[in-house]
């Protein structure tokens, strides 16, 4: 209600001079501007604590731009089968708590003599990366916009003189207060709208944080593998390098001929060639990994960690419940669709109109009275009753429900080529190790023997040999390709979304 001055009206006798009547004057508007003033004040500090009391977020909006200590994060969307109208501002969807993870600065660490691992690596591109911090900071933009979308309208005042020097009178003189109310609790079902936003953007930033997460683990397993080829390739280069010169010693016994020591050297220039290929991929891999933490200044020098030699196998069944149920993705569309659904709430209060209310008090100075205002207008909403936006927000509510059925094909499509490129490097995985590599070993062993025994040619025992290498080379590619998918499929597969 907007307040009330209330008091006698004092009478002024019409006979004093002119000079006695400004100055009356002057001291009337001066304690009506004052004491307007004091009452507006003291409305708008009773308001800002009225709404300082609504203004705290509910436990799925309520995030902060810097690091929480134990964030809780929504990451599913489950659309309740029992909703009512009193629920509309309840998320739609459970939150499932994620651990923390511990804050590394990149800039900071310090690798250890085993080298820096995986678990590392993750945490500093979770406390350091840009696109991540640029998620927090969105949120805590969009959660601005909650809070402003729930505040009322500020009281207008207003100083209005008419009639001044009619018949020589200082004329009228009044000062007025204004006040928009709104009603239909519009202002609730427009915070209701921005807590579905910032819902969504809560899902964003989980969106971006597995995307990264993905990227590290896959440019982690490159970098390893990359790691493990130069590993190899230099103990080839040790080999190739005895091979020469034992054919050299054997040239000089005359046991064998040059054609050999040639075929050993050409064999030692693509060991060699080899070798800096393998330096230059992990060269090339440890920059990506480094740009997927986002940390400039980190220097890799050596990852701990080891192969796998065991891929597990997973059902496809279980994999896509669990995909389905904690997807980020259909967290996001979730909230699009909430959003929506507020959106039609709020554009059908729209339609009632708002109340403006006006309180004036003022000085008559041709009779030398003082006077009160009183005045309420509301529009007609006669030819604008919101259509527009109710329809639209009708059929955002049905883009969004086709969405979420979109995104879960999408999702079904998108696993099923990760684990089929899974499935099949794990195979080539199993198949190198079990049978292809030991067959190749021991085929090797058998060659060396009859070489020495001068039953084969060292053309045959370089190609043995060469054999085993490409093998084992190709396990190390299996092992990649395995890996990679096995990130994608970890990260929800955010990183194969357009």
């Amino acid at each position: 209600m907007p307040t009330v001055i209330q008091g006698p009206l004092k009478e002024y006798s019409v006979a004093r001079s002119r000079t006695t009547e400004s100055r009356r004057l002057s001291s009337v508007v001066l304690a009506l501007s004052v004491s307007m003033l004091l009452a507006t004040g003291c409305a708008s500090r009773g308001n800002t604590s009225r709404q300082a009391l609504k203004m705290t977020p509910p436990s799925s909006v309520a995030v902060d731009a810097e690091e929480p200590k134990s964030p809780v994060r929504t990451v599913a969307y489950q659309e309740s089968s029992h909703r009512t109208d009193d629920e509309s501002s309840s998320p739609i969807f459970k939150p499932v708590i994620v651990a923390p993870v511990e804050n590394i600065d990149g800039r900071d660490a310090q690798q250890s003599s085993s080298g820096i691992s995986l678990g590392e690596l993750e945490a500093m591109a979770l406390a350091s990366h840009p696109a991540i911090r640029r998620q927090r900071s969105l949120i805590q933009a969009q959660r601005g916009d909650w809070q402003q979308a729930g505040l009322p309208f500020n009281p207008v005042a207003q100083y209005q003189s008419e009639e001044i020097g009619n018949e020589s009178a200082s004329g009228l003189h009044s000062l007025q207060l204004s006040q928009k109310w709104v009603t239909a609790n519009k202002l609730t079902l427009a915070q209701n709208v921005q807590a579905a936003e910032v819902s969504r953007q809560q899902a964003e930033a989980l969106v971006a944080e597995l995307q990264i997460l993905t990227e590290v683990r896959s440019a982690f397993a490159t970098a390893l593998v990359a790691q493990e080829r130069v590993r190899q390739t230099s103990e080839l280069l040790i080999v190739a390098k005895q091979s020469v010169e034992s054919v050299e010693k054997m040239l000089e016994a005359q046991e064998v001929s040059r054609i050999a020591l040639l075929q050993a050297q050409t064999a030692l220039d693509q060991v060699q060639l080899a070798a800096e290929n393998a330096d230059t991929r992990l060269s090339m891999a440890r920059r990506r990994l480094t740009a997927a933490v986002g940390t400039d200044s980190l220097r890799i020098e050596h990852l701990a960690g080891q192969l796998p030699t065991d891929l597990p196998e997973e059902p496809w069944s279980l994999l896509l419940s669990e995909i389905t149920a904690t997807s980020p993705e259909l967290a996001r569309a979730g909230s699009d669709l909430d959003r929506a659904r507020r959106s039609l709430q709020l554009a059908c209060a729209q339609v009632v109109p708002n109340v403006t209310t006006q309180l004036g008090v003022g000085y008559d100075g041709g009779t030398d009275n003082t006077f009160a205002m009183v005045g309420v207008s509301v529009p007609i909403p006669i030819w604008n009753r919101n259509e527009g936006n109710i329809n639209r927000a009708r059929a955002e509510i049905s883009a969004a429900s086709n969405n979420i059925q979109r995104l879960q094909l999408d999702l079904e499509q998108r696993l099923a080529d990760a684990t089929g490129r899974y499935r099949i490097a794990r195979q080539r995985v199993h198949k190198l190790q079990e049978s292809i590599i030991p067959r190749a070993e021991k085929t090797l062993e058998f060659s060396r023997q009859a070489f020495t025994a001068g039953e084969t040619s060292f053309l045959e025992l370089l190609t043995v040999q060469r054999t085993l290498s490409q093998t084992r080379l190709s396990r190390l590619d299996a092992i990649e390709q395995a890996q990679t998918a096995a990130s994608e499929i970890d990260g929800m597969l955010v990183s194969l979304s357009n």
